[in-house]
């Protein structure tokens, strides 16, 4: 069980993936930081729904992956809830997302 604001980190698909909780609701994403390559499983979330690289403090909006600059951009991948419980991250496919 996650808490409100942490951040882990695993692999899947050959891709290095956080999963965060933030105000209850989970997000993820490419977890090395597009500036320097930064660990963002050793992140934290900010009171603005943000992770932030623990290398130089970028920091990107955990719905969008987005830097108010707009100088680097995250990837991120949808999640869904399954009636049990469990968590399923989307990754594109050629026609959308898969689950």
């Amino acid at each position: 069980m996650m808490n409100n604001g942490d951040v882990i980190g695993f692999d899947i698909n050959k891709k290095s993936i956080y999963l965060a909780k933030f105000e209850d609701a989970y997000f993820a994403g490419f977890s090395k930081c597009p500036h320097a390559g930064g660990d963002l499983t050793e992140s934290k979330i900010n009171l603005q729904g943000e992770i932030v690289c623990p290398l130089h403090n970028y920091k990107f909006k955990l719905k969008t992956g987005q830097m108010e600059n707009q100088e680097y951009c995250l990837n991120t991948y949808p999640i869904k809830s399954t009636a049990d419980g469990d968590l399923l991250i989307g990754f594109k496919k050629k026609k959308g997302w898969f689950f």
